[in-house]
């Protein structure tokens, strides 16, 4: 959405990734939907989140987002956005004309967020308005490796046998989830030569399901390492997307489909609540000519 030449600072430019992150910004410009939903690979949806929508909706505010474990910079990898294009071009103007200073100040000149991509932009452009719902971290319905630092991702096998109790559940229930919809994907794509789980591994079991062999990368055995069949199993079923596996416990389609709450009243339907009067009852006080007589033995059709 922003022309690199419009960038001056060499940490977005530098690098593709630099600015590919800031791609995340056209999710405002969903206008087809009423709410858009931003989501990361990482992030996992245990439960409906509807509700989270509808207060949204129902508000004044723009965004309804979680922060990150510094409990301070927004966290894009769940971000619930009312959807303009005027909010969009209002964005990406202000991240090309608002001062940054990669050296101390930040954002602003002076606010101290120095993250110069999405994630840092956005808590600094919200921090100067009150358009922001921010939710308590992870939010609910909501699992999100980003928010959850200590676990590590899910194909490294992050486990360490010191973490504290709330460390263990927190991070079991995470990896359990993603290796389940892992599991899941391979099933019904019918892969050649599957893991067997119930065999490959008796390392923590509980957390990586009989994925993970021991705590390092080499220990995870990468899902492209498998090929699938040429069809899945069911043919009438579509071909997942990667946001669809992670939103798999909800059924969540695509992205804009997600954030449609608002269903449209058709006109036959406001129509039909305010009854029509005929033509006759409207002249019915007036005595008829005789002209008018003629007219009357052919029905005078409705409006509706």
């Amino acid at each position: 959405p922003i022309a690199a030449a419009s960038v001056s600072d060499e940490k977005v430019t530098a690098s593709s990734t630099g600015m590919h992150d800031l791609l995340r910004l056209y999710t405002y410009n969903v206008t087809s939907a009423t709410v858009a939903v931003m989501v990361r690979f990482d992030t996992i949806f245990t439960e409906i989140v509807d509700t989270v929508i509808d207060e949204l909706i129902s508000s004044e505010k723009t965004v309804v987002t979680s922060t990150k474990s510094d409990q301070t910079t927004i966290n894009t990898g769940m971000m619930f956005v009312k959807t303009s294009t005027t909010e969009f071009e209002r964005l990406t103007y202000e991240y090309i004309t608002d001062d940054f200073d990669p050296n101390a100040g930040g954002w602003g000149g002076s606010s101290g967020i120095m993250e110069s991509g999405t994630e840092g932009f956005l808590t600094y452009f919200y921090s100067q308005n009150q358009e922001l719902i921010t939710m308590k971290s992870p939010m609910p319905g909501v699992l999100s490796y980003e928010t959850t630092e200590e676990c590590g991702m899910p194909w490294t096998c992050s486990y360490e046998e010191d973490w504290v109790l709330d460390t263990v559940n927190v991070c079991t229930e995470l990896h359990s989830s993603w290796f389940t919809y892992r599991k899941q994907f391979e099933s019904h794509w019918s892969k050649h030569d599957l893991i067997d789980t119930e065999t490959n591994s008796d390392y923590h079991t509980e957390a990586f399901l009989g994925y993970c062999s021991n705590n390092t990368a080499g220990g995870y055995p990468a899902a492209s390492d498998y090929q699938a069949w040429s069809e899945p199993t069911s043919q009438t079923t579509p071909i997942p997307t990667v946001a669809a596996i992670t939103a798999a416990p909800t059924s969540t389609p695509t992205i804009a489909a997600t954030a449609v709450r608002s269903a449209t009243p058709t006109i036959a339907a406001t129509v039909a609540l305010t009854p029509i009067p005929t033509v006759a009852v409207t002249v019915a006080p007036t005595p008829i000519p005789t002209v008018a007589a003629t007219v009357a033995t052919t029905p005078i059709p409705t409006v509706a």
